[in-house]
């Protein structure tokens, strides 16, 4: 596979240490209705895949940066945390002049130096963040880790919980299997109508999709986005109100 970026940019260090991840051709599992991945329990998740055949994971550039932005954009709304993170791009990250692009993202060492008061972070976020970008400079965190091991070592870091820890894992590294455990889309999508599982029951159930969990997260997050826009795109319910006869008043 051959890949060509418009952008010199991208030959920044950061933007190459893992080039096949963002792209999702490091694995192509073969995951199809008729697989023996779709064995009898998760056989009614079969027809996700054949509305949306060749669904992959969408990666980052780094690993870093997919920390960064999973946790300020912790308890905010997608806009807020977009905006959170621009100011943290001009505030720790490099200045460039590039066709148009104006910085590259913070490196750990930039993150721990920067004055992060102002951008919208909350304090203990702020050091959620700063001991995210230590252990990743210090190489507590390593990319190159198994998967369990690298959520763990996410895991015990102060103000990230098993959620973030398995996003960061999805989309930094692209990982087949990542998990966000506890996923509010995800109870509400593998449960029964109105009956959303609990945390625990959630993870229980994602153990019969191992080793793809992370594909399971996709699709069962698509399917959310599709039933959003349908429910958009109905007509609201129409009632009909009848005038119901006025009683005459019982006789003494």
């Amino acid at each position: 596979m051959r890949s060509t970026f418009p952008f010199k940019a991208v030959r920044h260090p950061t933007c190459c240490r893992y080039p096949p991840r963002h792209v999702g051709c490091l694995i192509s599992p073969r995951i199809r209705p008729e697989s023996p991945w779709f064995s009898k329990p998760i056989r009614c998740y079969a027809p996700l895949v054949v509305r949306r055949p060749g669904l992959r994971i969408p990666g980052t550039w780094d690993l870093f940066e997919s920390g960064v932005r999973a946790i300020v954009g912790q308890a905010v709304t997608v806009e807020a945390g977009r905006t959170i993170v621009q100011r943290l791009i001009e505030r720790a990250g490099q200045r460039i002049a590039s066709d148009g692009l104006t910085h590259l993202f913070p490196t750990p060492d930039s993150i721990m130096a920067a004055d992060l008061q102002g951008v919208g972070l909350p304090r203990t976020r702020a050091e959620a963040l700063r001991a995210f970008a230590r252990a990743v400079q210090q190489g507590a965190i390593d990319p190159r880790a198994a998967t369990g091991r690298l959520v763990e070592a996410i895991s015990a870091l102060p103000g990230i919980g098993a959620w973030t820890a398995g996003y960061i894992v999805l989309r930094g590294l692209g990982e087949p299997d990542g998990f966000p455990s506890g996923d509010l889309i995800l109870k509400r999508e593998a449960g029964l109508p109105s009956v959303p599982l609990t945390a625990r029951e959630l993870d229980a159930r994602a153990e019969q999709w191992r080793p793809f969990r992370g594909y399971a997260v996709l699709h069962l997050w698509e399917a959310a986005v599709l039933e959003e826009r349908r429910r958009s795109r109905s007509p609201p319910a129409r009632f009909e109100v009848r005038r119901q006869p006025v009683l005459p008043a019982p006789r003494d």
